[in-house]
């Protein structure tokens, strides 16, 4: 169909333990799939390890995996690349939350531009560490090695990671040695960053840019005590974040 609600099973209430369950979602030809989450609430973990849901391409979980998620905060949009996705939602022998509930739509294909954002005149930094932490799905520190320009308006910025704290879905492994990420910074110099400076960088992925940095995100220059507010931040439990206004 071209639109309709998916649930977690049991939702509203606790989902069951010990479960693995998928959905397929087929819009019309011609549409790609964009899926909205209402309500999310899974057992937490860093690396969502305990129970998750994770978003592939296609028919089936052999396709690109879009996203893996788990905690109390609603994803960011999803957007497919073609019209159909798959969702598979897997929870372990213990007590869970109350799952999920999303809305799933057909919307007419785009093209390949990049999505324009509007960009503020200045750069400014809100919310403590923690707050920016639970806000963002992925938290790293690392490196800047090169800043290039695109796609779009923006900057592809490449950073050789020395911590992961929040993975957003990537497979990222814990010790990053040697591992770089690209970042696409949709505002140039917001956040500012340099190249061959080490960061602080709290960002979001995205299904149709991959690792993004907003240009309000939280992107400091790193310090060696970080590690270990990071860290204890990692096992905490992120608070719920509040549903928008009607």
């Amino acid at each position: 169909g071209e639109s309709g609600y998916v649930a977690s099973e049991g939702f509203p209430n606790l989902y069951p333990p010990s479960k693995e369950c998928i959905w397929t979602i087929t819009v019309p030809e011609g549409q790609t799939v964009s899926l909205s989450f209402r309500v999310f609430d899974l057992e937490l973990h860093p690396s969502c390890r305990y129970d998750a849901l994770e978003v592939f391409a296609g028919s089936g979980t052999s396709g690109q995996r879009l996203g893996r998620f788990c905690g109390t905060f609603r994803p960011a949009p999803v957007v497919a690349p073609g019209n159909q996705v798959t969702l598979r939602m897997t929870a372990d022998e213990g007590t869970g939350g109350r799952g999920f509930l999303l809305w799933y739509s057909g919307r007419a294909t785009s093209g390949t531009d990049v999505p324009s954002v509007p960009c503020p005149k200045q750069y400014r930094r809100t919310g403590t560490l923690q707050s920016n932490f639970c806000a963002s799905n992925l938290v790293v520190t690392g490196t800047v090695k090169s800043m290039v320009r695109g796609p779009g308006e923006g900057l592809t910025v490449t950073v050789s990671l020395s911590g992961v704290y929040k993975t957003g879905g990537l497979d990222l492994p814990s010790s990053p040695t040697d591992t770089s990420l690209k970042f696409y910074v949709p505002c140039r110099q917001m956040p500012p960053m340099k190249k061959g400076a080490k960061y602080l960088l709290m960002g979001q992925v995205e299904a149709n840019r991959g690792p993004v940095l907003p240009p309000d995100s939280f992107t400091v220059l790193y310090r060696p005590n970080q590690d270990q507010i990071l860290n204890n931040l990692s096992k905490r439990k992120c608070p719920s974040q509040p549903a928008p206004a009607a």
